[in-house]
């Protein structure tokens, strides 16, 4: 730094002092491989660098690429593999033509993946502004794009699962704002949604919620064979004959197996186990109901 600041000074002891103002604002911080773990897991995902070399290639001022590029990273022991369509004895040739004393090979596309990567890694860690190459813009905004699109994808799958499985077109910011329910009401409605968050947590980010829940909400178990229907009708339509006799005769036994037909639906629940619409299509939906 000293000798920079004396160049652009002429000034030896000026270039010193100016040097110093400036290296006393900075400050250096040392990274390991751990840190570096996420710049290097990406370089091995081929969607991302399919998508991105060709770009970074553009960047450098290559024209010649084919159709469909393929750069793929794949890490071997202490070093990587590169699976690629790219004919990097004609594009170094091209390259070279605008940069005599470089060459490009694999390993410096490599290289530039990776630095690109850490450095917006880098300076979204420590809050501060990027002065990027242009190879480092490319991979920037690669990222943003990237990033926008995976939310764009969520908010898509969210939308579609809450037009398919809620039962109701308000929701719970827009009753509790309105005044038609009160935060006790969301308090114990929270209290209710332990097993559904749960079951909402374990479906893989990138999934289909929708499907998922349609795939679990009609997943046969064990206990909805023929010998479970002919249980579901010993155990309880039997004991609510039973007792309709026993109270009224024959009329009270009728109303018995009404009884039990209107709860039928919490049967399901004691043989079936826990399914997600238990909670949708019970403490949510009568949540959204507000006249309940």
């Amino acid at each position: 730094m000293p000798q920079l600041f004396q160049e652009l000074t002429g000034k030896e002891g000026r270039g010193r002092r100016l040097a110093r103002k400036l290296l006393d604002q900075m400050s250096t911080r040392t990274y390991n491989v751990a840190d570096l773990g996420q710049s290097l897991g990406a370089i091995e995902e081929k969607a991302y660098t399919d998508r991105l070399v060709p770009q970074i290639l553009t960047a450098l001022g290559i024209s010649q690429l084919p159709v469909a590029p393929r750069f793929r990273v794949s890490k071997e022991g202490d070093g990587f593999v590169i699976d690629t369509n790219l004919d990097f004895v004609t594009l170094n040739a091209e390259y070279m033509r605008n940069n005599p004393d470089h060459s490009l090979n694999p390993a410096l596309v490599l290289d530039l993946l990776y630095e690109g990567y850490a450095e917006v890694d880098f300076a979204a860690t420590l809050a501060t502004e990027m002065v990027p190459t242009p190879t480092e813009s490319v991979i920037a905004r690669e990222r943003i794009a990237l990033v926008l699109e995976a939310g764009g994808r969520s908010l898509n799958r969210l939308s579609t699962f809450k037009s398919f499985a809620i039962p109701h077109n308000g929701s719970i910011a827009e009753l509790i704002n309105s005044g038609a329910r009160t935060f006790e009401d969301m308090r114990k409605l929270l209290s209710e949604a332990d097993r559904f968050k749960a079951w909402v947590h374990g479906q893989p980010p990138e999934g289909d919620l929708a499907k998922a829940y349609v795939d679990e909400v009609t997943r046969l178990s064990w206990r909805t064979g023929s010998v479970t229907k002919n249980l579901r009708f010993i155990l309880f339509n039997a004991a609510q004959i039973a007792a309709g006799a026993a109270i009224a005769g024959p009329i009270g036994a009728g109303g018995g197996l009404a009884l039990a037909a209107t709860d039928s639906y919490l049967l399901d629940r004691l043989l079936t186990g826990w399914k997600p619409h238990q909670f949708v299509r019970g403490p949510l939906e009568k949540f959204l109901n507000s006249s309940q």
